[in-house]
């Protein structure tokens, strides 16, 4: 994802696994989307368009680090 604004939550919260959560602007989609990405092989596991509290987060400019 290469979304300067993209916000990474590695682990994710809500992970059992530890994967990591991407959350970022998709051009091809043409709106935001949350990418849950494999810990180990970094293969994207699934993904939905954002939306509550992450796309909230992503709107203003939230936290994630990456």
């Amino acid at each position: 994802m290469k979304d300067p604004r993209r916000i990474v939550r590695d682990p994710d919260p809500r992970s059992r696994t530890g994967a990591a959560r991407l959350i970022g602007y998709s051009r091809s989609a043409g709106f935001v989307l949350t990418v849950i990405v494999d810990p180990i092989d970094e293969a994207g596991i699934t993904a939905w368009k954002t939306h509550g509290s992450d796309l909230r987060d992503y709107l203003e400019g939230g936290s994630g680090g990456d």
